[in-house]
């Protein structure tokens, strides 16, 4: 029995015969035998969850050692340059990261049945959420330089640690935002020390060009370094709105494909504004981009063409969010 939260399509592994009952957020619950060995894929309407057992057989698989003995020398020929990138990112012990596992277990049609309804519901969001909620600048971004000695420590953590403690980030594969299994990306997390200091020094930043007060501004969510590796791609899309009010990105660093740790491979963040425009930021280790991030549609849609890009981020909301900042409803003439 699964209580499924209904903002994506979610894929289970099954067998033939397995009864599933699934319910989402007060809908009617459904009962679903599966029938033919592989998978039930379920989605959400209004009222019901719609459940789906009827797969043809083996379409769910176990990866073998010569499949993901493949997978793994393709990634070592990629970094044939870059011997201890390899030795790190293509090491047998992270076999079982969701970037080679999901490819090997799930044929891409059944992927994308799981994919594509969450890529539509992004759109949709795109589109619905921005006027749903009061704007607290004109534009919605602003880019910054990171104080000095933040960025310092920033990147000489990320260099230091990159290949000691980065471990694969497994981001759900029917994402549709960063798919883990379409995208290799690794997370360093940040040691307690440097997280305060992260958040003291940007808090008041924020506040200040958000102008709302620094005392009901509270910290809601972050996340260590992401390391996007080569063909990164992160889709344009709204935040969610009960969390993710004010945000920051930092651009820690980027690698390229020479040796040179001051490269940085083209990867512009896109982010419409709150007229409407698209603007593309150029990446630059050292600046940092305050974002309304659940009103601005934000990402990097082409595949990032470097070795590795750097982000941290963390995000805010102010007193009374989203409850007192909803858009008061437009009135129909």
């Amino acid at each position: 029995e699964i209580a499924a939260p209904p903002e994506f399509v979610h894929m289970m592994n099954s067998f033939e015969g397995h009864t599933f009952r699934v319910s989402s957020n007060g809908r009617e619950s459904t009962d679903t035998t599966v029938t033919g060995d592989g998978s039930l894929i379920c989605t959400t309407n209004d009222t019901h969850v719609l459940c789906d057992g009827r797969y043809t057989k083996h379409v769910v698989f176990e990866p073998t050692e010569a499949d993901t003995e493949t997978l793994r020398k393709a990634c070592h020929t990629d970094l044939t340059d870059h011997p201890e990138d390899a030795k790190h990112f293509c090491a047998r012990r992270f076999d079982n990261r969701l970037f080679f596992t999901h490819k090997l277990q799930f044929r891409e049609e059944l992927f994308q049945r799981m994919y594509t309804p969450n890529v539509q519901r992004r759109e949709l969001y795109n589109r619905i959420q921005p006027p749903s909620l009061r704007n607290f600048t004109q534009t919605g971004f602003e880019i910054m330089e990171i104080p000095r000695q933040l960025q310092r420590s920033l990147a000489d953590f990320w260099l230091q640690e990159r290949l000691r403690t980065s471990r694969p980030e497994n981001h759900p594969p029917e994402d549709p935002n960063l798919s883990g299994r379409l995208c290799d990306t690794w997370m360093l997390h940040l040691p307690a020390q440097l997280l305060a200091s992260v958040s003291t020094t940007v808090r008041p930043l924020l506040a200040k060009w958000a102008n709302v007060d620094l005392d009901g501004l509270r910290r809601t969510a972050f996340y260590g370094i992401r390391l996007y590796r080569n063909g990164s791609t992160l889709h344009r899309h709204v935040d969610r709105r009960d969390t993710h009010a004010l945000s920051v990105i930092f651009e820690v660093g980027s690698l390229g494909f020479n040796d040179d740790v001051r490269s940085a491979a083209e990867w512009p963040l896109e982010i419409r504004d709150h007229s409407g425009t698209v603007h593309s930021v150029p990446n630059r280790p050292g600046q940092m981009i305050f974002y309304e991030s659940a009103t601005c549609e934000h990402g990097r849609p082409t595949p990032f063409p470097g070795r590795e890009a750097a982000n941290f981020f963390i995000h805010f909301a102010p007193r009374g969010w989203p409850e007192e900042y909803e858009a008061a409803p437009r009135q129909e003439l």
